[in-house]
């Protein structure tokens, strides 16, 4: 309950905040991580992650005042996994993980991951 708590329920919270605080037309962009392939030990991290884009599909239709709402799900960041000497093929570049969330912040996006 505690990682619900923290890593999906958060979100929603942070989101529900932000409605009264984000001007007019602004933009809430979430994070939330994605697996290509199932992995041992990571089906409670695939149930947060599928609920905060379930969640962020759903909310966008709510939102007032234009406001958006968008998930970003780069997964591994390439960069990273070098860093910790792990295999990195598999990872997202730094700089489409930058272009995902700048699209996601200045662009007409919705609802989208």
């Amino acid at each position: 309950m505690l990682g619900l708590k923290g890593k999906l329920l958060g979100q929603v919270m942070l989101l529900r905040r932000a409605v009264h605080q984000v001007r007019d037309g602004g933009s809430v962009t979430l994070a939330s991580g994605v697996f290509k392939e199932p992995t041992p030990d990571n089906s409670f991290s695939a149930l947060v992650n599928a609920g905060r884009e379930a969640f962020v599909h759903a909310a966008a239709i709510e939102m007032p005042c234009g406001l958006r709402v968008n998930v970003v799900s780069p997964g591994w960041v390439k960069e990273t996994l070098e860093k910790l000497g792990m295999d990195s093929r598999g990872g997202t570049l730094l700089s489409d993980v930058v272009h995902s969330y700048i699209q996601a912040v200045t662009g007409s996006m919705q609802g989208q991951r």
